[in-house]
Order: C-alpha cells, then sequence, then structure tokens
C-alpha cells in the first residue's frame, strides 16, 4: 500500500468550536484521543477496490446548511485554483454516524468510545471503513456553533491555521452534516461535520504550491482566534494566547515537500507587516504535512481592507514566489 506520509494530518480530525470563545478538541467522555492513540498521524491507505457512492452532482437539499457548506468550500477551493470536492453518500454517513453519536453521547470531538451509544468506529478513519468506505486518505472537521450556517462554518474553519490548510488539500470527496445539539435540558447549539476523502486517488493541484487566500479573494476573516485549535498554533515556540491576523495557506500534492524563507504583507499605506511561517520544519506540533506551510500575522488585520502578500520558498528545493492581493471583510472572530 502507498504511504501518503506527506499529507499528515492535525489528528486526522480537527475540531473547533465555533462560538464567541473557541475551545479545544475534545470533549467530555470521549472527545480526547484514547490512550495509544497520537493526536498527530498520517493519512490511511486501504485495499485498492474503488470507493462507492460518489455523485456527479451534489443531492443535498435545496436550502439545507449542508448544500450552503458544500458550495462554499467549492467555491473557496475552485477560485484559488484547487479541484472541487463531490459529495460522496459514503462520507455523508460517516459525518452522520459521528454526528448522532455526539449529540447522543453529549460529547465533542474526534474519537468515540466503543461501547458507547451510536459507536461506529474508534477514529475518522475507522468510522469511514464502517460504512463501506475505501480509501486512499480520509479526515474529519467539526465545528460546535451557534447555528452560523454550513456556508460560514467553512469560513470560520478556513480563519485558522491548522483548519485552513486541511481544507485544501487534494481530495476528491467529501460528506457533510449539519444539526442541532441540545445542552442539557434548554441550550440549543448546532454541530457541523465535514468528512473528505479520496477513493481512488488523491487530486493533482495545478501549478503548485497553490494558496488561499489568493488573487482577488474577498470576504477574508480579519481576525482569527488561534488559540481555539488544538494543538494551538505556536509563534517562536510559544503557544499563541491571543487574536492573530488571518492565515494564507500554502499547498502542494501528494510527496512535493514545501518550506517557506519569507512572507510579508503590504497595506493600503504601504506599511509592511511580518508574517510568521509554518512549515513542517518548524511546525513544534508537528501536525503540519510536508506538501503544506501556512503563514500568518502576529495581529489582527483591519476589516474591509485590501493588502498585499508576497510569499517566497521552495517546493522540492525549487525556489518559488507567491504575490497576490486579497481583501478582508467585517467578519471578526465567530
Amino acid at each position: 500500500m502507498a504511504d501518503h506520509t506527506h499529507l499528515r494530518r492535525l489528528a486526522i480530525a480537527s475540531a473547533l468550536v465555533l462560538t464567541t470563545l473557541l475551545a479545544a478538541c475534545g470533549g467530555g467522555g470521549g472527545g480526547s484521543a484514547p490512550a495509544g492513540t497520537a493526536t498527530s498521524s498520517s493519512t490511511s491507505t486501504t485495499t485498492s477496490s474503488a470507493s462507492t457512492g460518489t455523485l456527479a452532482t451534489a443531492q443535498y437539499p435545496a436550502g439545507s446548511p449542508e448544500l450552503a457548506a458544500f458550495n462554499q468550500l467549492n467555491a473557496m477551493r475552485q477560485q484559488c485554483g484547487f479541484p472541487a470536492v463531490k459529495e460522496n453518500t459514503l462520507l455523508d454517513a460517516a459525518a452522520n454516524n459521528h454526528y448522532k453519536y455526539m449529540v447522543d453521547n453529549q460529547v465533542t470531538g474526534h474519537y468515540e468510545v466503543s461501547g458507547n451509544p451510536g459507536f461506529t468506529g474508534v477514529t475518522p478513519l475507522a468510522r469511514a471503513t464502517f460504512v463501506g468506505y475505501a480509501y486512499q486518505a480520509s479526515e474529519e472537521n467539526s465545528a460546535f456553533n451557534s447555528n452560523v450556517g454550513g456556508d460560514l462554518s467553512i469560513i470560520a474553519l478556513s480563519s485558522v491555521p491548522y483548519h485552513l490548510a486541511l481544507l485544501f488539500q487534494p481530495y476528491s470527496e467529501v460528506g457533510l452534516k449539519y444539526g442541532t445539539y441540545v445542552v442539557g435540558a434548554t441550550n440549543s447549539s448546532y454541530l457541523f461535520e465535514a468528512t473528505l476523502g479520496s477513493g481512488v486517488s488523491l487530486q493533482t493541484l495545478p501549478n503548485a504550491p497553490l494558496t488561499f487566500p489568493c488573487q482577488g479573494t474577498s470576504g477574508v476573516n480579519y481576525e482569527s482566534s488561534a488559540p481555539g485549535e488544538n494543538p494551538t498554533p505556536t509563534i517562536n515556540g510559544m503557544a499563541i494566547t491571543g487574536t492573530t491576523g488571518t492565515p494564507i495557506a500554502i499547498e502542494a500534492n501528494a510527496g512535493d515537500t514545501v518550506r517557506l524563507t519569507s512572507g510579508t504583507l503590504t497595506d493600503p499605506s504601504n506599511n509592511t507587516i511580518a508574517m510568521n511561517l509554518m512549515d513542517s520544519s518548524n511546525d513544534s506540533n508537528h501536525e503540519l504535512g510536508a506538501n503544506t506551510a501556512v503563514a500568518f500575522p502576529s495581529n489582527a488585520l483591519q476589516p474591509n481592507t485590501t493588502y498585499m502578500a508576497t510569499l517566497s520558498g521552495t517546493i522540492n528545493g525549487n525556489t518559488f514566489t507567491r504575490q497576490f492581493s486579497f481583501t478582508t471583510g467585517n467578519q471578526g472572530q465567530f
């Protein structure tokens, strides 16, 4: 079986609580990794049998949060040259199963406990196998929020470094679930579950490395609550404790190695803003794959402002520079 170690993932499953206060991955009674389970692991491979359940056209109901999330994710990917993903009904089932598990057991997170109601597998990969999905690679993102909807859930996940990196990997398929999550007797919140995978092969990113945001992207969150990620991204080896500016993802293909050497933003007054650079060589959490890098400013940006980004580095030892402008919106933290 092929070894996609260049596509390491944030625990294969990254969690983000999308309320005014972001919380870390995990919750009571099964949200954290069981003993012996690494919080960072390589994507896995299975047999060569082709995955089934992939639809040529998405069948999420009109007006549903799942359709909104699907359209938002693909709009963001395609605007910046990333190939679109297709709906896969098996991944839909895996996402729905884990959503039901979290609701029934009043937990959040990405690991299930055998014997609990609704258990279908300890890890996201096991749950994909449970529904019959034969994968080359698979991952899961989930968000616990105050009914921001499917599209804003995707936008929020893209506004913090590790989650951003996950959404723009060369996957080909996705399954989604969005529904209510009642906390206690009266407090009602919502869960968004997204399971991505590639049943036959990973897609190829043209003209890699690609970035998100990219030239002309608008409505980008001007600030990021990176401490809400688990593990928390770091600056100079220290965990981030406050709000930062929006991150930029630099993505290449499986097997590629990306290294960042410099990154800056320039504001409309021609002020230069330094960016923190993370790739697999200096990510102290060891979550970024060799084919991925992230850059982000230490402080929040200004809303409704256009910035010029200049990023330089190497891909497989060959130098590259990407320069583009993007515009922030008026949405800060969720």
